[in-house]
Parts: C-alpha cells; structure tokens; sequence
C-alpha cells in the first residue's frame, strides 16, 4: 500500500532533522521490517489493492503535496488524530500538511480525517462503521482516514495562557478544569496552621473543585470550591472532619482554615467570620506536594476535582491566625511559610510549577468509547510510515525518517478483536521508578496502543462503603452514615480477624446469605442505572455496576453463609467459596433483570472464589474476569496448575456455552509481587503470543492488565510483555515472534542481540522449575519470587556474571538514542537488581556469621 522512498537529506532539510532530539531514531531496518509487517496485514485486514492506477503523493522532498479536509464542527477526537498525523508527518518528513474545513473547496490530493462532507460525497458516513471499526482508504488523488466516532466537542480554551485574570488585588489564577498548580516546599505544619486565599464566587456560572489539597495515601487536607459554598477536609487514616461555609454571595471572599492540635480544632471562617468548626486529628501531610486547582488521580490519567474557579493570594502559615478578614493583599511575616500573591500575569507564580499535564489532558478524547478516525491514523502511522511507540515520551518512539511519502491505491479495514483493554497505571511511589512518566505521557501511550475500547467496567471490592453507610461500630465517616444494620456484617468473627481487615480501623465481610444485603445491594444498583449517583465506596461505568467481597478472609461464620461453603481441599483451593459469592450474585442478577434487564453486573473470579460454581449457571446479565491470568505467574507449577484448570476446563467453557461476558484481569507483576525492591523484571516476554492465542480462542472479549508501575517499579519491567499483549489484543494474527524481532531491532539498535539474549536466558531460568527449591517444585502452595529464591538460586553468581558481561556489552556496543535506551534499562532495571542481589547476599553472610 506504501512506497517508501528514502533519500539522503540535503541542505536546510538535514539540518532540520540534526535539530530533533535525540529520541526520534532512524532504523537502519526499518523499510524490510515495514513491509514485513505490510505483508502481515494482508491477513488481518480488509484489503481491496487498485491495480493500474497512480499513487497519491502526499509529500515530495520534504514539501507537503496534500490537504487535510475535516469538518467544520469536527470532534474533539478528529482534531486529535490531525494533530498525532501533522506531527509524526514532520518528524518523518520535515513537514506538515495544512488543515482546511470541508467548507473550503481543495485542489490537489487531500486527507479526509474523520466524516465530513467530502467524505460524504464519496458515500463514506460514520453510521455505516461499526463500533470502534477504522478505514484506511487511498485512491490516486485521496487519503481518507476515518472510522466510527463518538462526538466530543472539541477544547476551545486551555492551558497557560488562559491561567491569569483580574483579581481581588491584582491577577489572579483562573482555573478551568485543565490545569494544576503544585508546590513542592510550601511549609503546612501538621500540628498548627492556617491556609487562605481569596475566592470568587461568580453568579452567571457554577464553581466546583478543588482549590487546594495536600494528600498521601490515608491523609488529606482538601479545600473545595462547591457552587456558593466552601469546604474543607481533614482527613487522617479514616477519622474525617468537614467543615461547610455554605450561602456566599457573588463576588470575592476571604478563606482561612485553621487547624491546632494543641486544642483539637480545625475551623473553616470566612470574611474574619466563623463559619464552622470540628474535631483536628493531626495528618501526614506536610511532606506532601501542595496541588492547587486539582489533583491528579493516574490511574484515571485525569485531574480529580478539577476547579472551575478564580483564586488569589495563597498563604499558609504555621500558626492559627486571628479571625480578621483581609482589607490588604496578604503579608510574609514570621508564621508565613508560603505566599503566592498571584500577580505574574503570565506563566506559573513564583515558588508554583505549572503541570502541563492538566493542559495537555484536557485534548485527549475519551479513550473508552469510538475513536475510529483516531485508530486509523495510528494504523496508517504504524502500518504505512513505519511508526512505533515502544513506550511513553519520546524516548519510546521509532521512527523512519524521509523526504517522500507515497500512497499506492487500496483499502484496509480494522475493528479491534478485544473490545475492551485497559492498562492500570496507578500505584505506590515508594520505589525510584525510571524512567517517570508524566501523566499526559501515559494516557497518551495508551492511546496510541489502542487502550481503552467499550466503556465497561471490571469487578472490583465494591462494599468497602458499607462500614461507613451501615455499621456505627466500625464507621469512621459520620456524613455518610445511614443507619445501622449488623444483619449486614459477617457474624462470629474474632476481633482480631476483623482488625486485620485491609481497611484502616478494621471491618469484617459482609454476610452474603443476608437477604437483606441482597435488597440494599439491589437497590444501590437501581438506584445508580436510575440516575441517581453512586453510593460511597461502590464501583460502576456506563451501564456497568461491579460487585465484588473485600479483598480478605474469613467469610461469615453463620449457618446460612458455612452451609453455601465446602471445606478447602488444601492450603491452595481456589473455589471453596465459589458457589457462596456466585449464589449472592446470581440473587442479585435476578432482581435487577426485573427492572434493568440491559444493565451488567461484572464480578471477579478470584482469590478462594476463582473456579467456576458447582451447580449454579450464571444469569446472563453478569460478566466474568477471570482474575489473576498471566503468563509471568505460570513459572510456579501450583499456580499455573490451578489457573489453567479453571480457565481451560472452567471459564472458558462455559463463557462458550452461556452468554455471559469473559475478560480477563491479567497481571505483569510476576518477579514483584509483595516486593519492597526490584526483584527479577517480568521475564515472560517469549510465552505471550501462545498465551494470547489462548485467550482469544476462549472468546474472551478484554482485558484488565496491571504492570510494573502500577507497584511502583519502573514501567521497563514489564515494557516488551505489555506491548505485545496491546498488539495481539487488538489483531491477534499478528505474527508475535516478528514484533519481538523488531522491537529489539529497531529499539536498541546495534545493543539488540545482547539484549534480546539477556531478555531470553532471564526467561529461560526463570521458567524451569529445576531452578528453585524443593518446596516450590513439589507444587503444592503458591510462591513469589522472593528475594531468597531470586539471588539463592535465579541470579546465581555465574549467571549474574554473565549477564552482566551482556550487559556491560550492551552498553558499549551503541551510543545516541539507542545508548540512551539500553542505559535508562540498565538504571531501571538492571542495576536496581543487581543491588537488591548485593544487598541479600551481605545480609545472607552476615546472618550466616
């Protein structure tokens, strides 16, 4: 479909390209491998080739020979695909295309992106697509790029630039739900303090959000902006005080939240007035970044509580400051520990940094829905120009550089085959992951790899809520509180069982055989289908409403709940609990098929519920993820034993036989599962193509996929595994043992064979089970790579000497870019191995003396 003619750069031309940094690399190989996976795609793809008529040229020495036509009311995901083409068409060419409406009329050859009315003329309409189906179409004078779309209005404001307005005194910072402010070193003092700042409130349109947060995990200290109304937070491990300064009226008012732990109070005021106050419990938050108009949540790669809002003069000081409103801009005394006046008028304030993520966020289109016309333009980028994203940033991107881009005539069609993937990128923060990512850089990635798809939503723990909502026992949330019912709660359990729920202040299972909770549950569901919001601690998407028991053990102790169980087998039964959890659910299902027959409800096969029930058919109105696949985990023999017996002669049979949705949650965490330190990177690369096959062939329809940074280790861990497994989700007759080829190829250059061997023995040891001790092998309990079983007998001192000979080699055999990879590889992964290893072997001699 491409011909790739590739010249040597000539004048201002090869200088332009001497300017690009260093991460965009040419592939010696590149044009083979192009059309090595060309000749792939035949076998995938809908494929009609002309045969006599001319290419379309769409640059020519470097100079753009086409126009892009897209609609004058284009979508936000039309203006995105145009933006990914025109900026790989520079770095591959030296140029862009311009962009024109469709009310314009074109001459010369033209790229349709997305509907518009040109490609209407031509008979091509989004309604004719299906679901998340993408064209590439060319003929001697036309390029047209398209699919089925959702429509998004696109970003008409956004960014830096519209950060600053007038203020209370002076500029002020407008917030408009695409930007965050952070400040590293701003002085909030746990024990004494205030904050303030000056807000408006504005009559002709509603503010919300979050005007400035300090947070870790279990500890937070919220300021939000709520229409005509202030609140402020204080949250530590569970105990909640929230303050309401409700009823300003339009225009500026004077915030200030003072908290003391020396008299135990936190008070919201509120133009020198008190407005409310409440019990402090002192927080964890003053090593903290302080976040101002958001924070951001990276597993959602969005801002959280984004403000929509003006703000002015932040202040915090580490003592309670008197109750005075403010007739003057704020003054830096001896209790101030930051001041952001606000008056810059351009950039960020002085001692704040802009996250352009918030910026940049707010183009991307909605990734769990139609982007047709943005999958082809990957596909043409990919299949036709030779591109590839091996990872976020930059530094991640392959390309094939060229003065000249020609287009043979013919037509390619795609409609992923998992319509659902979905990449996990939330996590600790506790290990030195490298690289970082930003959060833009992963949300775009996961575009660009086609995450995202139909807008379901996995099973997840769903009743963490309910000890809040129903039980005065265990509730730590009083706003949330309903009333109380134990009939509800799982019965008979010692205090220390419940205590040692993974839930701070402790909390039992819930009573599954309790009619009762089948009611409640029934009715929360009802309730969110009907418009009415998700209760507290659930879990729902779109039509999608999760079900799912906490994350522990024991279960209800009453006769109701022991009787629907059986006795484990042994210490590894994986569906003792099965019939329990899937009758519950089945009650559920029933119910609710009364009232929303459409609606789904999705659970988890897992933990001692993973094998399918005995007796007990699913309704059809449930959706099953089998939980945990992946091929990282099958070295241990008890494991893959036990998972494959459930999914093989389980699930996938009966996701056959009835017509309940399969997906699969499939985790990339197999050498750092529980860990604390890198341990041995996910080494599994070689198993994911039959391991996908199996998958497809099960007719599971996606897939939940966690990775090395989701625990906070470097994304390189499980780098090559996750992008084969994206590639294979979305066309599984992709040949897999050629992408791997090509990654180490055209990702490390001439460092390539060291790695790819490297990559191979890692796997190869870590897969034969002669390696690891006796108790593993006998297979009958389930193992992690501990560090005792990763250095005692994995990374043995002759294999660690060897494979640091390759990968000392590796490192030497390449510089520039493809350097730079092998080296952000040997800094994120290698050496943090090698000094875990260190570390144990000195502790192993030192316990040994």
């Amino acid at each position: 479909m491409i011909t790739h003619s590739i010249r040597p750069f000539t004048g201002t031309m090869a200088l332009y390209f001497l300017s690009l940094p260093l991460c965009l690399s040419l592939a010696a190989s590149a044009p083979a491998m192009a059309q090595e996976q060309a000749s792939l795609l035949k076998s995938s793809h809908e494929n009609t080739a002309g045969k006599s008529e001319p290419a379309l040229s769409l640059v020519a020495d470097g100079k753009a020979q086409a126009t892009i036509v897209i609609a004058r009311e284009a979508s936000k995901s039309t203006h995105f695909a145009v933006k990914e083409l025109n900026e790989h068409l520079e770095i591959i060419t030296g140029t862009q295309l311009p962009v024109v409406t469709d009310e314009l009329a074109v001459t010369g050859p033209r790229v349709l992106v997305g509907e518009s009315a040109a490609t209407k003329a031509l008979g091509l309409k989004i309604a004719d697509f299906k679901d998340h189906e993408s064209m590439v179409r060319a003929t001697p004078d036309t390029l047209v790029l398209m699919g089925k779309d959702d429509f998004e209005p696109p970003v008409e404001q956004a960014g830096e630039a519209n950060l600053w307005t007038i203020g209370k005194w002076g500029n002020a910072l407008r917030f408009n739900a695409d930007n965050v402010l952070t400040v590293e070193k701003h002085g909030f003092d746990d024990r004494e303090g205030t904050l303030e700042c000056w807000v408006r409130i504005d009559a002709n349109k509603p503010n919300s959000g979050t005007i400035l947060r300090l947070t870790t995990g279990s500890d937070h200290v919220i300021l939000l902006l709520e229409g005509n109304a202030v609140r402020y937070r204080s949250i530590s491990v569970g105990r909640e005080t929230t303050l309401h300064a409700n009823n300003l009226k339009p225009g500026w008012h004077h915030v200030m939240a003072t908290h003391s732990t020396a008299s135990g109070k936190v008070e919201l005021i509120v133009n020198g007035i008190s407005r409310d106050s409440g019990v402090y419990h002192q927080t964890k938050v003053s090593q903290a970044k302080l976040h101002i108009g958001g924070f951001f949540v990276a597993f959602k790669n969005a801002i959280w509580t984004p403000l929509r809002g003006t703000v002015d003069e932040i202040r915090i000081s580490r003592n309670v400051r008197p109750k005075l409103a403010a007739t003057a801009p704020f003054i830096h005394d001896a209790n101030t520990t930051l001041l952001l006046s606000c008056d810059e008028g351009h950039g960020a304030p002085v001692g704040a940094v802009i996250n352009r993520d918030g910026f940049l966020l707010s183009f991307l289109p909605n990734a769990f829905g139609n982007n047709g016309s943005l999958h082809a333009v990957y596909d043409f980028l990919e299949n036709d120009c030779g591109v590839r994203w091996y990872a976020p940033s930059q530094l991640g991107l392959v390309v094939e550089q060229q003065p000249f881009l020609t287009i043979k005539p013919g037509e390619r069609r795609q409609t992923p085959v998992m319509s659902y993937r979905e990449i996990s990128w939330s996590g600790g923060t506790l290990h030195n992951k490298v690289p970082e990512y930003t959060t833009y850089e992963k949300a775009l990635w996961s575009l660009r790899m086609r995450a995202g798809g139909e807008s379901i939503m996995q099973g997840m723990h769903s009743f963490m809520g309910f000890r809040d909502r129903f039980s005065e026992c265990y509730g730590t949330n009083p706003i949330n509180f309903e009333t109380d019912r134990p009939e509800f709660f799982a019965k008979g359990l010692t205090e220390a069982q419940m205590m040692a729920a993974p839930v701070p202040g402790g909390m039992p299972n819930l009573c599954y055989s309790s009619p009762e909770l089948v009611a409640q549950v029934v009715q929360d569901a009802r309730d969110y289908f009907d418009g009415k919001g998700l209760k507290p601690g659930g879990a729902a998407r779109g039509d999608y409403f999760a079900l799912g028991p906490m994350d522990m053990s024991p279960y209800c102790q009453c006769v109701d709940c022991q009787k629907a169980m059986r006795k484990p087998a042994d210490t590894i039964d994986r569906g003792y609990a099965s019939n329990y959890w899937y009758g519950f659910v089945n009650r559920i299902a029933k119910e609710l098929r009364k009232t929303h027959p459409d609606k789904v409800l999705p659970i988890l096969a897992y933990h001692n519920y993973a094998d399918p029930p005995e007796g007990i058919v699913l309704e059809p109105n449930v959706s099953v993820t089998f939980c945990p696949l992946g091929p990282s985990m099958w070295w241990d023999p008890a494991r893959r034993e036990r998972d494959r017996r459930a999914f093989d002669n389980g699930w996938a049979l009966q996701g056959k036989d009835h017509s309940f949705q399969l997906y699969g949650w499939l985790y990339y965490l197999g050498g750092m599962m529980g860990q604390t330190d890198a341990i041995y990177p996910d080494a599994c690369v070689f198993q994911v193509p039959a391991y996908m096959k199996t998958l497809h062939d099960a007719g599971v329809r996606g897939l939940y996929v966690q990775q090395a940074e989701n625990v906070g280790f470097s994304f390189l861990m499980s780098q090559l595994e996750l992008y084969l497994t994206l590639k294979l989700a979305v066309d599984p007759t992709l040949n897999g043992t050629t992408l791997i080829d090509e990654f180490f190829t055209r990702y490390y250059g001439e460092a390539g064979p060291m790695m790819k061997q490297l990559y191979s023995e890692m796997e190869a040891v870590k897969f034969d089970i002669s390696n690891y001790p006796e108790e593993v092998r006998r297979g009958n309990k389930y193992n992690i790579i501990s560090p005792k079983i990763a250095y005692g007998y994995l990374v043995t001192t002759e294999r660690a000497e060897r494979w640091n000979k390759l990968m000392d080699e590796a490192v030497a055999s390449t510089s520039g870019v493809y350097g730079e990879r092998v080296q952000q590889y040997k800094v994120g992964v290698w050496d943090r191995m090698m000094a875990a290893r260190a570390e144990y072997l000195a502790e192993t001699t030192e316990a040994l003396q």
